[in-house]
């Protein structure tokens, strides 16, 4: 049906689809001229100062702005929406044309052409198509399938690995056998396995570029010395030969935007540079592992298809994204229910049209699996795979490594695996005892560690405090990434609320809420009722931090101070945060009395106690920080911390302010704190007697000494925390349990549990 397109066409199709038009145009010497497009696409044209302009003018970080920009098209500025997200989204639609930022796309200009969709790919209602053709560019296969079931992961990655052996020993060209649908983890086994073997392979996916030495070294450049720094480093960088793909990828980041948009804001080159990607070299003469999104099918080859599970094939967008189904068709834009039935029937075209196809699906990865429900509309053999070590192997070190893991559990549980005394027979010789424990880190890994993520916070500190291990899993191995949820977008939200309030207070609260944007998509049916709530919560806190604010004597209030300093005693590490507030006072004697504090969005207190066990190092640090960037006599008056939630709380009068007071410490001075607090009303557990003088409390209320004495514990615990992981002290630590507590204050919240050997082992007994 190729061959029946009409000369200046549209046609909606894959880039795979598009690719194979194009060869077959090529092949049969056929001119046409064509617009292909895209049913996900932008038609806007964006302009380059878009991320930046978002970012000033709405705070909209990067990926937010990307997320948005699909949605432009489709946002009609004459209409008025039952959504406030879609009537935002139509204010900012307006501010960015009248700026020149974007340029509407004209769409009229298609309305009188032929459109095509090819394999039942959706068509943009903007183009208002009279008739949409349809086309077929494939032809199934009846050919028999192929099912390999394997009972894990790695298991799965054997039974691929055997099957390519078995291709090649039936005398199959190693340069038409390709693999697809491989997740990285599926990528780290296959290149071990082909290595072990000398069979050569070549992952034809883009990757990232972030983690290479020198882009590392460019990024650190950049946040820590600024963009001039960073272009100084770069050109350094591009001497260097041996890396010239990079580093054209890098300059193209650098070329696309205006140096003085850089200059103002290095956050977002750095987050260029982190998302670049490189595309591989591409190779002959060897096994080849693609994405199924991105591969053209030739006939003759032989495709191999990991995780054929429900999780993983087909393909889907999320029910919940940044809109939601209503404000969707508000929009006229496509449902979540049609994105996904085109992408089955996508996958189901791909998968029938393949004639040497083989599935491979794991029964269990981080959680149990299901088949993909996908209609092949073939015939399939499904075989029960089982790894049995075998007389003659391609590969030898993996095997040597699961004979030390099947030792250690036939020594340790009596458990005997079908294979072990063939593995033994081969292995026992060669192989050492084997320890689940944590033995260490090497000294090159941990130099690469520390000077890529060479920062100090306060939570780190205490991190470290708690458990070293869980520090380096945390911090420096990254292996505990936060995913988005609807509480950090409601201290976030919260925060920028006090910021703004703080700022001018007489600030719309509302509108700030309304127009606040980023909530969690997998959650989006909770925005509206979470921000009412807010709302509520919001009015209550604004109006007592402004009777506050009307009556202290602490007049200069600054908020989000955001700092990165380097260690004094240790100039390659740097201590960062952002404080969220600090209220000042100068007296005649040009003395600087300040309080520091932190928002948090559920109840939290400043023990001294705990401070000293290596604990709440946050605010303490924030103190440290601050008095190192400022110069001049300075007396800190308290620390505090203060709730931005109503949380649960009485039907007294006064239970709301109760809820809202400054929880920590302050200074031992009554008229000190009648500047700060004149009321006596704001700080928690402070309360002043008749004559004026402060009702005493050993957890409150400290000599101006011991305020000072916490820079001075700051200091201490910074060096020595510094020092010991430059010895690579990651010891499985935790605090012990006290009384009948079942967990360590470490371990109670810990992710790591079933990989650190020693939950509950604080409840008693020795480490």
């Amino acid at each position: 049906m190729i061959n029946n397109i009409n000369d200046n066409s549209i046609i909606f199709a894959s880039n795979q689809d598009k690719l194979e038009i194009l060869n077959h145009l090529s092949d049969n010497s056929l001119f046409l001229k064509l617009a292909f497009f895209d049913y996900k696409q932008c038609y806007c044209e964006i302009g380059k100062e878009y991320y930046f302009y978002l970012k000033e003018n709405y705070r909209f970080s990067l990926d937010l702005s990307q997320k948005i920009s699909r949605y432009f098209d489709y946002i009609n500025i004459n209409e008025n929406y039952k959504s406030n997200k879609l009537n935002n989204l139509k204010k900012i639609k307006i501010d960015l044309i009248e700026n020149t930022i974007i340029k509407s796309f004209d769409f009229t200009k298609y309305h009188n052409k032929t459109i095509y969709s090819l394999n039942g790919m959706p068509v943009s209602p903007l183009f208002e198509p009279l008739k949409v053709k349809t086309l077929a560019a494939h032809q199934d296969s009846n050919t028999k399938v192929t099912l390999y079931k394997a009972k894990n992961l790695v298991e799965s990655i054997y039974s691929v690995y055997e099957n390519i052996v078995k291709l090649l020993e039936s005398g199959i060209d190693i340069a038409k056998i390709n693999i697809l649908n491989s997740t990285s983890e599926d990528d780290y086994y296959l290149n071990k396995l082909f290595s072990d073997s000398n069979l050569p392979v070549a992952i034809n996916k883009p990757y990232r570029i972030n983690q290479h030495p020198k882009v590392i070294g460019l990024m650190r450049e950049l946040q820590n010395k600024g963009y001039i720094a960073s272009k100084i480093y770069l050109n350094k960088m591009i001497e260097d030969e041996s890396i010239c793909d990079i580093c054209k990828v890098v300059i193209n980041v650098y070329n696309k935007y205006l140096d003085q948009a850089f200059e103002q804001n290095p956050d977002i080159l750095y987050q260029l540079i982190d998302k670049a990607t490189i595309k591989p070299k591409k190779y002959t003469n060897c096994i080849t592992v693609d994405s199924i999104d991105s591969f053209v099918y030739d006939e003759e080859s032989y495709y191999l298809i990991l995780n054929y599970t429900d999780e993983s094939l087909p393909k889907s967008v999320n029910e919940l994204g940044y809109l939601n189904p209503n404000e969707l068709v508000e929009i006229n834009y496509y449902s979540n229910i049609e994105e996904n039935e085109y992408l089955k029937q996508h996958y189901q075209r791909i998968l029938r049209q393949i004639k040497h196809l083989v599935l491979f699906y794991s029964t269990v990865s981080q959680e149990e699996n299901r088949l993909s429900d996908l209609d092949l509309a073939r015939d399939i053999d499904i075989v029960e795979y089982n790894y049995l070590a075998k007389e003659y192997s391609y590969f030898h070190s993996l095997d040597q490594l699961n004979f030390a893991k099947e030792k250690y559990d036939y020594k340790t549980y009596y458990l005997q695996k079908p294979d072990y005394n063939l593995l033994h027979n081969s292995y026992n010789s060669l192989v050492n005892t084997y320890s689940h424990d944590f033995t260490g880190i090497s000294g090159y890994a941990l130099n690469y560690l520390l000077s890529k993520r060479n920062t100090i916070t306060g939570a780190k500190i205490e991190s470290y405090n708690l458990c070293q291990f869980q520090y380096l899993l945390k911090y420096l191995l990254k292996l505990d990434n936060m995913e988005p949820n609807a509480n950090m977008f409601l201290g976030i939200l919260s925060h920028q609320v006090l910021e703004d309030i703080t700022n001018d207070d007489t600030v719309d609260v509302n509108r700030i809420i309304d127009d606040f944007l980023g909530f969690p998509e997998t959650e989006g049916y909770k925005e509206d009722i979470y921000k009412k709530a807010l709302k509520e919560e919001v009015k209550e806190l604004v109006s007592i931090v402004k009777e506050f604010h009307s009556k202290t004597m602490f007049k200069n209030i600054d908020s989000e101070i955001k700092f990165k300093i380097p260690f004094a005693e240790s100039n390659e590490f740097y201590l960062t945060g952002t404080i969220d507030k600090v209220m000042s006072f100068v007296d005649t004697d040009k003395i600087r009395y300040f309080a520091l504090i932190d928002y948090k969005l559920s109840s939290k207190d400043f023990k001294m106690n705990d401070f000293f066990k290596g604990r709440l190092m946050q605010l303490p640090m924030y103190l440290y920080a601050y008095m190192n960037i400022h110069e001049g006599e300075l007396s800190p008056i308290g620390i505090y911390y203060q709730t931005t939630a109503l949380g649960r709380y009485k039907s007294e009068a006064n239970a709301k302010l109760d809820n809202y007071k400054l929880k920590g410490i302050s200074v031992l001075d009554s008229n000190t704190l009648k500047r700060f607090d004149p009321a006596g009303v704001n700080l928690k557990s402070v309360r002043y007697k008749v004559d004026g003088s402060l009702q005493s409390s050993k957890t409150r209320l400290y000599p101006k000494s011991e305020l000072n004495a916490i820079y001075t514990k700051v200091e201490s615990s910074i060096k020595l925390m510094i020092q010991k992981l430059k010895n690579g002290e990651f010891k499985i630590n935790p605090i012990r349990a006290e009384g009948a507590k079942a967990d360590s204050v470490s371990c109670e919240y810990c992710k790591f549990a079933s990989i650190c050997y020693k939950k509950n082992a604080t409840s008693g007994g020795e480490l």
